[in-house]
């Protein structure tokens, strides 16, 4: 991903090297940050891995 422009005119811009397949971003979207364990509180972690029923169904 590289920009092209400079401050309220810049365009980020995702292309493939291999086959030159390119991509404007059209929205300065910022992305959210996968949720893992390494960035997760203990507490966060603790009330995901609180234990629930489970109904065995035959």
């Amino acid at each position: 991903m590289y920009e092209t422009g400079s401050g309220r005119d810049a365009t980020k811009v995702r292309e493939c090297v291999k086959c030159g397949w390119s991509d404007q971003q059209k929205f300065d979207v910022p992305a959210k940050e996968i949720s893992t364990r390494v960035n997760q509180t203990r507490v966060e972690r603790d009330n995901e891995n609180e234990m629930k029923p489970v109904r065995i169904i035959e």
